[in-house]
């Protein structure tokens, strides 16, 4: 059992040791030589690295998977490795730089917040630009003031220094409209709870003067960002 132990823990330094006293005690119990030095010897193979069987078959099974995929489908299964590393962008930027001549910038217009496939290259996912995330609300990808609306400050300027919102105009005025929507966001909030506040207390003159209010605010503050151009 000592054998085994040290096997096992692959302390190499007591392996030979222990190998000379396996293969003497194999020799006195009947044993031939020959056969006990050739068990030993696999037995210092094992100290050095081994697996079951069956964990080996799996590794090869995956590995013989993988060049399958990677020779037939590749741009499909490097998609789902990139889209794997979602939230560990470290270790995707060695697959990015081998296949840096096909990947496409954010967009979007196009609306995957995954890496997805596009006429043949890969898409940067927006989810995967630093400062996005999870945290991305795409309610409406085509209308800027949704975006601006819906989406808060670390976003919006994640957004558009990435590139992501170039198709509706020029960074440094994109990033200026940041804080109109950031205040309007916060009249919108106060209004609205001042609403359901005088809503609850069924006060209609009040619930009358908070909407005209509300709807003041979506005239003055969103034509801002509306009419951007």
């Amino acid at each position: 059992d000592g054998l085994r132990k040290i096997v096992g823990r692959k302390e190499l330094d007591k392996i030979n040791e222990a190998t000379e006293i396996f293969i003497s005690k194999a020799v006195d119990n009947g044993i031939s030589l020959e056969a006990a030095t050739e068990l030993g010897r696999q037995i210092k193979a094992c100290g050095r690295y081994i697996f079951n069987a069956s964990h080996g078959l799996l590794y090869a099974y995956m590995s013989y998977m993988t060049a399958w995929f990677l020779t037939h489908y590749n741009k499909e299964y490097m998609c789902s490795v990139l889209n794997s590393f979602i939230n560990k962008q470290d270790k995707s930027l060695p697959y990015i730089t081998e296949y840096k001549d096909i990947i496409l910038p954010p967009d979007i217009l196009k609306g995957n917040e995954k890496w997805s496939l596009e006429d043949d290259k890969i898409r940067v996912g927006l989810t995967y630009i630093k400062g996005v995330g999870a945290n991305l609300n795409l309610s409406n990808t085509s209308d800027l003031k949704e975006i601006y609306l819906n989406n808060n400050k670390k976003v919006l300027e994640a957004l558009v220094k990435s590139g992501a919102l170039d198709s509706f105009g020029e960074r440094p005025y994109l990033l200026a409209l940041v804080p109109a929507a950031l205040d309007y966001q916060k009249k919108y909030k106060n209004i609205c709870a001042k609403l359901e506040e005088w809503k609850y207390k069924n006060n209609k003159k009040k619930i009358d003067e908070w909407q005209a209010k509300l709807y003041n605010l979506k005239i003055d503050e969103v034509e801002k960002i509306k009419n951007y151009n």
